[in-house]
């Protein structure tokens, strides 16, 4: 399911979660101050490909989140399914770690045993019904934003 945010209101969701002022953003992706500011301010909406993927990399996301194209990674919890609600579906952890162990993400940055730890303590991956389902790649997502102290 994309998300029908604007652009504008993605990046600045996505700067304030990193905890990055916009000329921190700005400066860290490279490009203009001026850039950060009329995209967050809905002036300018069509971003060129080198800018979304300078801002993607800045802020540690996935381009696609900036496009819309994925839902923000969903929050963990170690609550019951029942408190989630409707519209939620639980990813199965033994299944994803299986996964990501054999995916190129754990041969490219194999994470320490008490990283490992952390990501086996979790019962399941909560994530919106019809989107597609957590992957390797979503746990390699989840031990990078752990690294950046943002989990």
């Amino acid at each position: 399911m994309p998300n029908t945010k604007p652009l504008s209101e993605r990046l600045r969701e996505l700067r304030l979660r990193a905890g990055l002022e916009p000329y921190e953003l700005a400066d860290k992706a490279g490009i203009a101050r001026s850039t950060i500011s009329k995209i967050e301010s809905g002036v300018q909406g069509n971003v060129r490909a080198d800018t979304l993927m300078r801002l993607a990399r800045a802020l540690g996301c996935d381009p696609a989140e900036l496009l819309g194209e994925a839902p923000i990674i969903p929050r963990i919890v170690r609550e019951p399914v029942e408190e989630l609600g409707e519209g939620w579906e639980i990813a199965d952890m033994p299944r994803l770690i299986a996964e990501y162990v054999a995916s190129r993400w754990y041969a490219h940055d194999t994470p320490t045993p008490e990283e490992m730890q952390w990501l086996t303590s979790f019962p399941g991956l909560p994530y919106p019904s019809g989107t597609p389902r957590p992957n390797a790649g979503t746990l390699h997502k989840l031990l990078a934003l752990r690294r950046l102290g943002r989990l």
